[in-house]
Parts: C-alpha cells; sequence; structure tokens
C-alpha cells in the first residue's frame, strides 16, 4: 500500500494530503486552482505579476504633443482660409506656427520610436531570461527529485541504524545495570574495610599523637589530628563531626594532664631552685657573718692593743678603731638580721637587649647577698650577652612584690606554656608606675647599657681579629684583662 504524504502549494501555500505517486509532476492546487509542482515544506506563496493598467498614464511631453498637434491643424486651417481671401501676412504665420508644430511632432515620434527600440530590446532579453529560468527549474526539479529519493532512502538507512543503536544501547545498558549492581556490592564492602581500616588507624594515631603531646605543641598535635582525619576521609571512609569532636576533646584533656604535669615539674624546678638558693644565700651568709666576726675581733685586738699604748687616751687612731668596731659590729648586726628573716631580699628588672630585642624585661627575686653577682651568673648562662639592670629593688617581703608585679603583667608574658619563665613584653614606665604603687618610689634606668652588644656592633674586622689573636695568646681559664674569673 502507496504511503500518503503531506506536501505545500507554492503559490498559496495550501497543505495537500494524498498518495506519494500523486505529487511527482504537475498538481493543481484545490484552493487556488493553480497547477505546480508542490513541495514536502510549506514556503510563501509566490505573487502574481500586477496587471497593467488600462488608462495609461498621460505626461506633460503626450500633453505638448497633442497641443502641438492641435496647433498646427488649426494653423493649417487659418493659412488656408488666409491664402483663399487673399491675407498674405495671416497665411505666412499660420506656415511658421505648422513648421514649429511639425517640429515638435516629428521629435515626439523619434523619441516613440527609441522608447519602442528599448521595450523590444529588453522584451528579447526577458524572453531569453525567461528560457533560463525554465531550464534552471526544470533542472531544480530533476535535481530535487533526485534528493527526494535520496533523502527517503537515507532517511530509511537512518532509522534502520538509530533502531540498531537503541538495541544496542539497552544491551549495553543492561550491562551497566549489572555491573553499577556488582561495584555497589563491592563498594559497600570496601566502605565497610574502609571504617575497619580508618578507626584502627584513628585509634593508633591518637594513640601516638597522645604520647607525642607535651605543654607546648597542642596547636601542632590538633593538625597533625586534623591530617589524619582528612587523609581518612579522601580515601573512603567519612569521619563524622561527632568522632572529630571526640577525637580533639581527648587531646584537650590529655593537653590538661600534661599541663598540670609540667606545672607540678615546673613548681618541683622551681621549689629546688629556692632551696638551691637558700642554701647558696645561708652559706654567704655564715661565711659574712664569719667574716664580720673575724673583722670585728680583729678591731677589738687592735684597739685593745692601741688603748694599752696610749695608756687610756683617746688618739685619733682610737677613734678611727672605734668607728671601724662600731661598722663591723653594725654589718654583724645586718646580717644576722637578714639571715633571719626569710622573706628580705632584692626584687631586680633586668633585661638582655642583644639576646631578646627591646622592651623585654625579666623580672625576679633574689636574697644573695651581692645581686648584682645573681645577676651576672645570669648572664652568664645560656645567653650571648650579659643582662642589664633596670631596677634593684630591696623589700622586706619580697617574694609578695614579686608576685604582685608578675599578676600585673600576667597578659604581657613572653612564653605563655611554661608560666615559670618570668618575661614580660612592656615597657619601663608601665613597670615603674606598678613597682611604684607596690612599693614606693625607687631608682631605675630606663636605657639599657648593653655594652658588649654595642662594641660588638661597632666593632670592625680588624679589631675582631686582633682580639681573637690576644685570646689565642693567653693559655687557657687565663684573662688578658688580668680579672679573676
Amino acid at each position: 500500500m502507496e504511503a500518503t504524504v503531506i506536501r505545500f502549494c507554492p503559490k498559496c501555500g495550501a497543505r495537500v494530503q494524498a498518495a506519494e505517486s500523486v505529487f511527482e509532476g504537475l498538481c493543481v492546487c484545490p484552493t487556488c486552482h493553480e497547477r505546480s509542482q508542490f513541495y514536502d515544506y510549506p514556503r510563501e506563496p509566490i505573487a502574481s505579476p500586477p496587471k497593467p493598467n488600462s488608462k495609461p498614464t498621460v505626461t506633460w511631453y503626450d500633453r505638448l504633443f497633442w497641443g502641438a498637434l492641435a496647433a498646427a491643424s488649426l494653423a493649417t486651417v487659418i493659412t488656408l482660409w488666409s491664402l483663399t481671401h487673399g491675407w498674405a501676412n495671416a497665411a505666412l504665420v499660420g506656415a511658421a506656427i505648422c513648421l514649429v508644430a511639425g517640429i515638435a511632432i516629428v521629435g515626439r515620434i523619434s523619441q516613440l520610436k527609441r522608447e519602442l527600440a528599448h521595450v523590444c530590446e529588453a522584451q528579447t532579453r526577458a524572453e531569453r531570461a525567461l528560457k533560463v529560468s525554465n531550464s534552471q527549474l526544470q533542472a531544480a526539479t530533476e535535481i530535487q527529485r533526485g534528493f527526494k529519493k535520496n533523502f527517503d532512502s537515507l532517511i530509511a538507512e537512518e532509522k534502520r541504524r538509530v533502531q540498531e543503536d537503541i538495541s544496542a544501547r539497552r544491551e549495553r545498558t543492561k550491562k551497566l545495570e549489572a555491573e553499577a549492581i556488582e561495584l555497589m556490592n563491592n563498594a559497600q564492602s570496601n566502605t565497610n574495610c574502609a571504617k575497619l581500616l580508618g578507626e584502627r588507624l584513628l585509634d593508633d594515631s591518637i594513640d601516638r599523637i597522645c604520647k607525642e603531646l607535651n605543654s607546648s605543641n597542642l596547636a601542632a598535635c590538633r593538625r597533625w589530628m586534623a591530617d589524619v582525619i582528612q587523609f581518612c576521609r579522601l580515601n573512603g571512609y567519612q569521619v563524622g563531626r561527632r568522632r572529630e569532636n571526640d577525637l580533639m576533646e581527648r587531646l584537650t584533656m590529655d593537653h590538661q594532664t600534661t599541663l598540670q604535669k609540667a606545672k607540678l615539674g615546673h613548681e618541683q624546678e622551681r621549689i629546688e631552685a629556692k632551696l638551691r638558693e637558700e642554701q647558696q644565700v645561708q652559706r654567704e651568709m655564715e661565711q659574712q657573718i664569719r667574716n664580720v666576726e673575724e673583722e670585728r675581733s680583729d678591731v677589738k685586738k687592735i684597739l685593745a692593743i692601741a688603748l694599752q699604748q696610749s695608756k687610756g687616751d683617746e688618739s685619733e687612731e682610737v677613734a678611727s678603731l672605734r668607728k671601724k668596731l662600731y661598722a663591723a659590729e653594725e654589718k654583724a648586726e645586718q646580717a644576722l638580721s637578714i639571715a633571719q628573716g626569710t622573706k628580705a631580699g632584692y626584687v631586680y628588672v633586668v633585661s638582655n637587649f642583644g639576646s631578646f630585642g627591646p622592651n623585654v624585661f625579666k623580672i625576679g627575686t633574689t636574697r644573695r647577698m651581692d645581686p648584682q653577682k645573681f645577676v651576672d651568673e645570669l648572664g652568664s648562662l645560656a645567653v650571648p650577652f650579659p643582662y642589664d639592670v633596670h631596677m634593684m629593688i630591696a623589700s622586706d617581703d619580697a617574694a609578695k612584690l614579686e608576685a604582685a608585679l608578675h599578676e600585673a603583667l600576667h597578659e604581657n608574658r613572653v612564653n605563655r606554656v611554661n608560666l615559670s619563665r618570668d618575661y614580660f613584653r612592656t615597657d619601663m614606665k608601665t613597670i615603674w608606675r606598678l613597682v611604684v604603687a607596690n612599693h614606693g618610689n625607687v631608682a631605675f634606668s630606663v636605657e639599657p647599657a648593653a655594652v658588649e652588644l654595642n662594641e660588638s656592633m661597632k666593632m670592625t674586622d680588624e679589631d675582631f681579629q686582633r682580639i681573637s689573636e690576644l685570646h689565642e695568646s693567653f693559655g687557657e681559664g687565663e684573662d688578658p684583662w688580668g680579672e679573676a674569673d
């Protein structure tokens, strides 16, 4: 059975449905009744050429022509009448008018001949173009018919190919569904395996990190744990927020325990250092008392000899000896009172510009008889330059004054992990105000001396070479400046 197709009239665009064989040649449109080749797509109807105007257009040149013709006819009649009545001049004027009108008529006739020739030539060209267009149209029609046959065969081939492709895709989809189910089962097993491995990794990591945890590396350990959690997430085990919070909470709790242990350790070290200092102070006190007793005993002996020699007279030598004896007894009483007083001591404020930079101060206490010697010992321990003293405050309760200064400057601590390191980042004006508020006015020095630092910065290479040679010229333990160690 022949298929039914839809075609469109090229004249009026009417839609016509009929058998395919009906449209192989020219067909009559049921709407506009024009016979033409129908197309399988709608298009704009071909506009009919406009009908010529039944009344020709009259131009001014046509009016002039007719006027000239009427004037010539009238002049001819007047000329003939004048000749018959003997009016020669009137006949001459009429003849002149006839001549002028004749010239105009001849010009118009010549123009009409030229226009007619042009029209004939244009008609000839149009006929030739029409023949060419008809031949091209026939060729295009033949090409369209061949194209339609090829297009129909191409559609049929494409339909067959699409059906085969759909069938192949269905088969492939079934295989993919089967593979997806298998992959889901494998993924589930892999997820379970990843979960077990992830939990094992997290447990081992948190144990190891807690072993490495100390009082000063909490931030680094938290980053380490976060990296382990991120590794688990990238490798298939999604660690939950609750699990992550539990791990971080364990780190925090262990860090608090570590801090408590470190605090106890620092406190123990502080107590031991204080005991050592007390022992050193006690030894110094005992030595000072012995020295004072020896000095007082020597002064008494010399005074007794002087009194015996002077036979009781108060000479200048005796008066001087009595003053020395009085001073020695005062020293003995002062040393004894310091030895008996457990709270008296010195609060020192020192800095080390060459080691720590500007505005960093150490505030501490000492009960040594010579606090400057204690500061010198601080400067000889693991720092490149000696400390500079800004304040040395003698106090009856040095520990209380030190605690007040530490509490006021707590937020300015340099080391916020080990609170037994009494270094503060502040300025001398702030420290001086705190000392005045808690103790009273004291002498102080604002700018550090930093002698060795300044000399090192100003020293030339030649001076450094000379000092190096000077040190090498002395034996081990000898002082090139002649000072005792």
